[in-house]
């Protein structure tokens, strides 16, 4: 938790957690990275021996906006690779405050047409996309499947999120879990997070459906892929991860919601060092494979 409540400068904080878990955890032999331009967007493909290309996994990154890179989950892409059997593509995220809202949005949507139109390998399309997303990059993803569903555009298989911070209000004047586990949460409080959250939306409202997706109608997730969310149960963030599962499962939207105790904050990051970090990927990989695996490829929104 000392990197979170790093003191130091930005850019101190960005190259302490590329090195984060550098040290603890090395891919088995045959496992490769190569970085790649998608629309104009740098993308990391992550692979393991024998995985295959013809299905892809999508993996955002977290950050909280400000920090974060193909870089610093490039062990957990291996990991995904190696439990799946599939390549795992990063797209790098432009960080707040050189780039604000909606540039990730943008870059996470240009990479997955990109991957959708010609998959990583250039053989032409892949049989299936799903997506894993951790904390702050859950948003992201979010907002490119509401974008998605408005234009009727088919959906990801599976999609599965990691303390997803989807509200960025911070629960409003309400504020509910982010004031009621802050002093259980040794990760976010929500103080700073509003802070981060000014740093990337500069003078736009966080209220905003748009900017925090989870505050949208229910009607807004008609059409939501098969969705997985993980969140520990001390979280200020559990708010977030069990409204989405209310509008979802409103709107007819298969979501199951998984409380998780005795874990930090996007704790899946940190499986080289803690075991229910290993249990809680295992668990979405057996949420994503069996979607993966079958056809057809996508989801597409009703008419």
């Amino acid at each position: 938790t000392t990197l979170f409540r790093s003191v130091g400068s930005l850019k101190d904080v960005r190259a302490a957690r590329e090195r984060l878990m550098q040290e603890h955890y090395a891919p088995a032999e045959g496992a490769a990275v190569e970085t790649r331009d998608m629309a104009g967007v740098e993308v990391e493909v992550v692979s393991v021996r024998g995985c295959a290309t013809s299905s892809v996994l999508l993996l955002a990154h977290g950050g909280m906006f400000m920090s974060g890179s193909p870089r610093t989950v490039r062990h957990l892409a291996y990991r995904l690779a190696e439990l799946l059997g599939v390549v795992v593509a990063v797209p790098k995220l432009r960080l707040a405050p050189e780039a604000k809202y909606p540039a990730p949005v943008d870059d996470f949507c240009a990479a997955f047409d990109a991957i959708e139109e010609g998959g990583v390998d250039e053989q032409g399309p892949p049989r299936s996309v799903a997506i894993f997303a951790e904390s702050s990059g859950c948003a992201v993803v979010l907002g490119m499947l509401q974008r998605r569903l408005e234009a009727r555009r088919p959906m990801p298989c599976a999609v599965a999120m990691a303390s997803p911070w989807l509200d960025l209000s911070c629960g409003g004047p309400v504020a509910g879990s982010y004031l009621v586990n802050e002093p259980r949460d040794p990760v976010l409080h929500r103080t700073r997070m509003l802070g981060i959250a000014k740093a990337y939306l500069g003078d736009a409202d966080p209220s905003d459906p748009r900017i925090s997706p989870v505050l949208a109608e229910a009607a807004a997730f008609e059409g939501m892929p098969p969705t997985l969310i993980q969140v520990g149960d001390t979280e200020v963030l559990l708010d977030d991860a069990h409204k989405l599962g209310e509008k979802m499962r409103a709107a007819k939207a298969d979501v199951s919601v998984r409380e998780w105790s005795g874990v930090l904050h996007a704790w899946h990051v940190f499986f080289p060092v803690m075991p229910l970090g290993q249990a809680a990927l295992k668990e979405a990989a057996e949420f994503i494979l069996p979607k993966l695996l079958s056809e057809p490829s996508t989801h597409t929104p009703a008419e």
